[in-house]
């Protein structure tokens, strides 16, 4: 079930990257990053309200602190810079780069959470690391210099 939820996410991914795309040609990057925060917090605000709101209320501080820390990072910082990104190289070369999040998750979690890399861990970051290199170093796509975002 969970590589049902993980190609899940990555449809809504891949089809965000796109929708984001269309409509950066009518809204600049810092409102259409403020737009999709709001709308994500009061969907995900209203589900957890009315499905688990005693898992809500019941978290420790830590886990408060963690996921507000997961909030800034991710949803805000990381889609801003992601939608800057589909805005200047388009959303098939920047979700290529944003694939490499595994990369930096397995060292993050080596470092941190003392998890053991295997060799399937390994093959795939080098895989990863070939990918980011080709998407990089191609000329192709949408490629915009000196515009305002």
């Amino acid at each position: 079930m969970g590589i049902f939820f993980a190609v899940i996410s990555s449809i809504g991914w891949g089809v965000s990257a796109v929708l984001v795309g269309g409509s950066l040609h009518k809204m600049k990057v810092l409102p259409g990053t403020a737009l999709s925060v709001v709308a994500s917090f009061l969907t995900v605000a209203i589900i957890t309200s009315l499905l688990q709101w005693d898992e809500l209320v019941s978290a420790g501080w830590n886990a408060v602190l963690l996921f507000a820390l997961v909030g800034v990072l991710s949803f805000t910082l990381g889609r801003f810079f992601n939608y800057l990104g589909i805005r200047r190289l388009g959303a098939a070369r920047t979700t290529s780069i944003t694939a490499a999040a595994p990369l930096f998750a397995s060292i993050t979690a080596i470092i941190f959470l003392k998890e053991v890399p295997n060799t399937l861990i390994i093959s795939g970051t080098i895989l990863v690391v070939v990918g980011l290199y080709l998407t990089m170093s191609s000329k192709q796509g949408k490629v915009e210099k000196g515009k305002k975002d």
